[in-house]
């Protein structure tokens, strides 16, 4: 078996494949739902934060690609800013292998989401719905 290892710096390769949000959704639905009381062996709580980190990154991508396209003087584009700063300050520390911590990262991955929602919302569609041209008659 070959393998091939893509050179991509600039990320053109991420930016064209959609996210598969369903599994990382579901997991930090899951561990925001932990008690805190739950007892999760350590090792277990560093795998968990290790994919919730990655999969955040990735959404930070999208979310940063989305900002630059905002006007400079833009509510919007400032308010995602201060998310952006918040995220690489939370994700840029390595996270104990604890509850307390995956649950954070849970979070940071939910408001990433939510942010790349609503800029997503508010993007003019890029295709005609079916049946319209998008030529005019």
């Amino acid at each position: 078996m070959t393998a091939h290892v893509a050179y991509d710096p600039h990320g053109a390769i991420y930016a064209r494949l959609p996210l598969d949000r369903k599994p990382y959704q579901l997991l930090a639905k899951t561990v925001l739902a932990l008690d805190a009381s739950a007892d999760l062996p350590p090792g277990d709580c560093a795998q968990i934060a290790l994919q919730l980190t990655g999969h955040a990154n990735l959404v930070a991508i999208d979310v940063r690609r989305l900002c630059n396209r905002l006007p400079e003087n833009s509510r919007s584009r400032t308010l995602t800013e201060t998310v952006l700063a918040d995220v690489s300050s939370r994700l840029g520390t390595p996270a104990e292998p604890t509850v307390d911590a995956i649950k954070d990262r849970a979070q940071v991955l939910r408001g990433l989401y939510e942010r790349l929602d609503r800029l997503t919302a508010n993007r003019p569609p890029t295709v005609a719905p079916p049946g319209r041209s998008r030529s005019p008659a």
